[in-house]
């Protein structure tokens, strides 16, 4: 990893990572088939002991991912016309 990126944001890397896989069949590949490598090369923290997995929208498929939930998993009481929001996003 270079000395610019220990600067950058995790959401920043990993919109880098993002651009080289367009850009870059087999790189992508890489990617697909060695999730964890990649993203230890680019700097990016991973757990041992966990898997990840890159999966990739098509234009009849969109991926939606539910991620774990962490301590209370209770949801909010909002009102028929109350749309979800960043703020307020039901939980």
């Amino acid at each position: 990893m270079s000395d610019s990126a220990a600067s950058k944001s995790a959401a920043d890397i990993w919109r880098d990572i993002t651009a080289r896989a367009w850009s870059d069949d087999a790189f992508k590949q890489r990617l697909s088939d060695d999730t964890t490598g990649v993203l230890s090369e680019y700097g990016l923290p991973v757990q041992a002991g966990i898997d990840y997995k890159v999966v990739e929208d098509t234009p009849t498929l969109r991926n939606l991912v539910l991620i774990r939930p962490s301590g209370d998993v209770s949801v909010a009481q909002l009102d028929a016309d109350e749309p979800l929001t960043d703020d307020n996003a039901g939980f």
